[in-house]
């Protein structure tokens, strides 16, 4: 499940994904892209071979900003007391509440702004785009949830409660968030790695990596059945909405992942041959739609296409190893190859 590929002498500091993301946008704005490229490449362990026989293409499967179909499903459904969009920009936020102001129980955060990849919220600045937070529902909970988040950030117990989250899922989000302080890494990269590395396959429903994903929150694994019985009932409440719209987000949320480091991944339209290799030719590869981001994720896409022949090998005995949990990742120079079916 995880392939360790040609790996790159370790650095001479210790891997900080802080570190490697500032020295990325700083390059960025330079428009140093030789400096970015060799960054990219220590980021993934990418080792670029002659040739070029990936083809990829570019995409915004997965971008962390505005309104998502199945939350805003959840909310008109009623399936959940109280739903949290997170990151809306302040227009599509203004527009938002025109509509559902005398509907729903609303309030919104303080704008605020998130790095182009680490994704940690910080103060607006002059040139960055302002995002907000907005809590709706029926009832008092609104106010309770906005009230948590705003005293208390990191009381993902207490949030995770008022918006129903499974405990087993909220537990293993407060371990993310743990280790993440510890390694300087980002919460939403080490939630990632950890569902992925248990999708060998996973279930469709709990995939993270879609805009068209049905929680509004980190599962625990990916076959955990207490969220899946969540994400059920949100992609039927979605179906009542939009006829026609549980299949083709069952359709966007199946197939095989390469995940690298947030936001770094790609996905793939074929499965692992009898022999392990896994061809990359097709791939689609995730880009955000903001600046200097997506420049960056296009570049990443550009090395990945040329790196290994177009092919990875995957471990078929773990591949095929659906119960087993799998060992913590360790070596920042590996790609989690996973798999939603």
């Amino acid at each position: 499940m995880l392939r360790e590929m040609d790996a790159l002498p370790p650095a001479p500091h210790p891997y900080r994904l802080a570190r490697i993301y500032a020295e990325l946008a700083a390059r960025a704005r330079r428009h140093d892209w030789g400096t970015v490229d060799a960054s990219l490449l220590h980021l993934t362990g990418l080792r670029p071979t002659s040739g070029n026989t990936a083809r990829p293409r570019v995409a915004s499967m997965l971008s962390y900003r505005g309104f998502k179909p199945a939350e805003l499903a959840m909310l008109a459904a009623g399936e959940k007391p109280v739903v949290k969009f997170e990151d809306i920009p302040l227009a599509e936020a203004d527009t938002f509440f025109a509509r559902a102001e005398g509907h729903y129980r609303l309030i919104r955060s303080a704008p605020y702004a998130k790095d182009g990849l680490m994704l940690r919220t910080h103060p607006v600045g002059s040139d960055e785009e302002a995002l907000v937070t907005i809590y709706a529902g029926r009832d008092e909970r609104v106010d309770a949830l906005a009230a948590v988040e705003r005293q208390a950030p990191d009381d993902a117990r207490s949030a995770g409660a008022l918006l129903g989250f499974p405990p087993c899922c909220v537990e293993a989000f407060c371990a993310d968030m743990e280790g993440s302080r510890v390694d300087e890494d980002t919460v939403n990269d080490d939630s990632c790695i950890r569902i992925l590395s248990t999708a060998k396959p996973g279930r469709a429903v709990l995939n993270p990596l879609s805009n068209f994903e049905l929680l509004g929150f980190y599962p625990c694994s990916a076959h955990c059945d207490a969220a899946t019985a969540l994400a059920e009932r949100n992609l039927a409440a979605l179906e009542r909405q939009r006829p026609g719209a549980a299949a083709r987000a069952r359709q966007r949320l199946s197939g095989t992942y390469l995940f690298f480091r947030l936001p770094f991944f790609a996905k793939v339209p074929n499965v692992p041959a009898d022999d392990g290799t896994l061809s990359l030719d097709g791939m689609l590869v995730n880009v955000f739609p903001h600046e200097p981001a997506a420049t960056i994720q296009r570049r990443f896409a550009a090395l990945l296409a040329t790196a290994h022949a177009g092919l990875v090998t995957v471990d078929l005995a773990r591949w095929a190893d659906t119960v087993a949990p799998a060992a913590p990742v360790a070596d920042r120079w590996a790609i989690t190859v996973a798999s939603f079916r």
